[in-house]
C-alpha cells in the first residue's frame, strides 16, 4: 500500500511538481539479492548478492559464458569458388544471356558498397556499449540484431539494441532499393535480370572483400537479392506460402 501511494505521487509529479522523497521508500526486508539477479558486470560486489539455493540459482551458476574472440580467421578461398557461388553461377549466367536490352543501372556496385560500408561502420561504432575509443560492435551482432556486451543498465542496453536494429533495417532496405530499378513485385523480366546482375556483382565483391568489416553482411544482402530474382525468374522453386 505504501509503494502504491508513492507510485501515485511519482506519476503526478509532472503536474504538481511534488517529487517523492527517496527517504520515504520502504526498505527491503533482505538487504541483498539472489546471485541470479546480479548485474551484467565482470565483477559484481559480493556483498550485494547471496548464493541462491533454488533451482534457478543452480542453473545460473551452471552456465559459464566464454569470451567471444574479436577476430575469427576465415578460410581463404578464391572469389566465387565457394559452394554457393558454384551452384548459382550457371543459373545467373543463363538468365543474363536472355536479357533483351542493356542494363538500365547507372550506379556502380562499388559506389553502393562504399556507401553501405560507411553507414555500417557508423552503426557499429555508434551503438557499442563500450566507452573505449575506436571500439565497435562485431559484425555478427549487427546481423542478428543483438548486443552481447555486458551492461548493468538493462533498459539502456535494450534501447540501444532496438535503435541499432532500426538503423540496420533502414540501411538494408536502402541498399535493396538501389540494387533494383523498380519494386520487385512490379518488375519486368529484364528489370529482374538487371537486379540479378547487380546482386551477383555485389555478391562477388563481398567475397573478394570478405576480410573487411561489414563485407560479409553486404554479401548476405546481395545473396538475398540474387535468390529473390532467380525465384521470380523461375530458376528456383517458389517458397511455400
Amino acid at each position: 500500500m505504501k509503494l502504491a501511494e508513492l507510485h501515485s505521487h511519482a506519476v503526478d509529479y509532472p503536474k504538481n511538481g511534488l517529487k517523492v522523497n527517496a527517504d520515504d521508500l520502504p526498505r527491503n526486508l533482505i538487504p541483498y539479492k539472489p546471485d541470479w539477479l546480479a548485474a551484467e558486470v565482470d565483477s559484481p560486489r559480493p556483498t550485494d548478492y547471496y548464493e541462491s539455493d533454488r533451482a534457478l540459482g543452480h542453473l545460473y551458476r551452471g552456465i559459464q559464458l566464454e569470451d567471444i574472440p574479436s577476430y575469427i580467421p576465415q578460410e581463404q578461398l578464391k572469389p566465387l569458388s565457394d559452394i554457393i557461388s558454384i551452384k548459382l553461377r550457371p543459373l545467373v549466367k543463363r538468365q543474363l544471356e536472355l536479357r533483351g536490352r542493356p542494363s538500365k543501372h547507372t550506379a556502380t556496385i562499388m559506389s553502393i558498397y562504399l556507401a553501405y560500408m560507411d553507414e555500417f561502420t557508423y552503426i557499429g561504432t555508434c551503438f557499442t556499449l563500450s566507452r573505449v575509443p575506436g571500439e565497435r560492435l562485431r559484425e555478427g551482432e549487427i546481423v542478428i540484431g543483438t548486443i552481447l556486451a555486458k551492461c548493468s543498465q538493462k533498459r539502456w542496453k535494450q534501447d540501444r539494441t532496438y535503435a541499432m536494429r532500426e538503423s540496420i533495417s533502414t540501411l538494408v532496405r536502402d541498399i535493396q532499393r538501389r540494387m533494383l530499378l523498380e519494386k520487385m513485385e512490379e518488375a519486368s523480366l529484364d528489370d529482374l535480370r538487371d537486379g540479378l546482375e547487380m546482386g551477383w556483382a555485389a555478391w562477388a565483391l563481398s567475397r573478394e572483400k570478405s576480410e573487411e568489416y561489414g563485407a560479409q553482411s553486404f554479401g548476405l544482402i546481395a545473396l538475398g537479392m540474387v535468390l529473390d530474382c532467380l525465384e521470380r525468374l523461375e530458376e528456383l522453386p517458389s517458397a511455400p506460402a
